[in-house]
């Protein structure tokens, strides 16, 4: 009952994710949680989050960078700060660099979002 993220990249990332939250993040919090950042390096894999991830939400949403390439442009974007933050959608950072993330639909119990590097 578990989310992973794992880097299959050759460079070490920065990832972030969001997810549906509307008990910490409800009104003008957007009802979205997002969190960052976790460090990776290559071949690893970490958990990020213990709970049932389907009973959290369907839509789950994620960001890497690396200093050569980040995750492309979506419909998603969100002005992350440059420190770590656990903070809701709604909540902006003046200090911020927009980061667009993809949508992951989630199945199951355990689910893994890995980072490809693409050309």
């Amino acid at each position: 009952m578990t989310l992973w993220l794992h880097n299959r990249t050759s460079s070490r990332i920065s990832a972030a994710i969001t997810f549906a939250d509307r008990s910490m993040c409800s009104g003008e919090g957007g009802n979205y949680h997002v969190r960052g950042w976790w460090n990776i390096d290559p071949g690893v894999r970490i958990k990020v989050d213990d709970r049932d991830v389907a009973d959290v939400g369907r839509f789950w949403y994620s960001h890497a960078h690396s200093a050569s390439a980040q995750t492309p442009e979506s419909g998603f974007s969100y002005a992350c700060p440059p420190q770590r933050f656990d903070r809701c959608w709604l909540i902006w950072s003046s200090d911020g660099t927009r980061r667009f993330f993809n949508e992951h639909v989630v199945s199951g119990d355990d689910f893994v979002i890995s980072f490809t590097q693409t050309t």
